[in-house]
């Protein structure tokens, strides 16, 4: 996909980059509300300390429920933007709705020249970019190869990235399954990553996800981080 959906608006984003439209501040407010309120005494949320008083970086970490995205969108203290599948973006009212929350389309099918333009230009200004380092959700709890799409825009803009790791919510939010159900969950924010740190192993896409999906793998119990457990990293596969 590489022009606007229908209903999506021309002046995106809807506010400068560190600034919240009244949909986002709408939609967050209720969505953490309710999030508070039905896992009340089962989620933690730890690393807080670790975010960056200022400045822009990409928040990125590993991808298990439909949950994920509500809750960061809904209970990360700093304003985010975030991509989603185009397919969410059909509908008019929801595309509008959706533009309002710093949430802009991508064809996860193939190069994406809106998605990769606006991204590298949303970092660029200094705002925070929310990624999921697979692409997808994990159907099995464990981590799977990243993607190199963190690596590019790595690459192309020189944005320190924030890992993160969420936990449990495959139990709360199963694929599948229509409504969440009271399981207990964890959100961990690991540290901020220089692009010393990050260019570790290399200075390509693929090297320099690599090296942040060691950092989300890192923050999650063992069952949890697939191809890069200990042992099994630079592998393409469990046994």
């Amino acid at each position: 996909m590489n022009r606007r959906p229908k209903g999506f608006p021309q002046n995106f984003p809807v506010r400068d980059v560190t600034h919240r439209s009244l949909r986002y501040r709408v939609v967050a407010s209720t969505i953490g509300f309710l999030v508070r309120i039905f896992f009340a005494g089962c989620f933690r949320i730890e690393g807080l300390e670790n975010i960056p008083p200022e400045g822009g970086y990409i928040l990125c970490g590993n991808h298990l429920s439909i949950l994920d995205p509500l809750i960061l969108g809904s209970m990360y203290p700093d304003t985010l933007f975030a991509m989603a599948k185009k397919e969410l973006f059909k509908n008019s009212l929801l595309s509008w709705v959706l533009a309002g929350c710093n949430t802009f389309p991508v064809d996860r099918g193939k190069p994406d020249r809106f998605a990769i333009n606006m991204a590298v230009r949303i970092l660029g200004s200094g705002g925070r970019l929310m990624l999921f380092i697979e692409g997808t959700r994990s159907l099995t709890g464990a981590m799977a190869q990243a993607e190199p799409g963190l690596g590019f825009l790595v690459r192309h803009t020189r944005a320190n990235v924030l890992p993160f790791a969420i936990f449990g919510t495959e139990r709360a939010w199963p694929h599948g399954k229509r409504l969440p159900s009271r399981k207990a969950w964890t959100l961990r924010i690991g540290k901020l990553m220089t692009q010393e740190e990050l260019r570790r192993q290399g200075s390509s896409s693929e090297q320099i996800s690599a090296t942040a999906a060691e950092a989300i793998a890192d923050l999650l119990p063992h069952r949890y981080q697939g191809v890069y457990a200990a042992g099994l990293r630079h592998t393409d596969k469990v046994e």
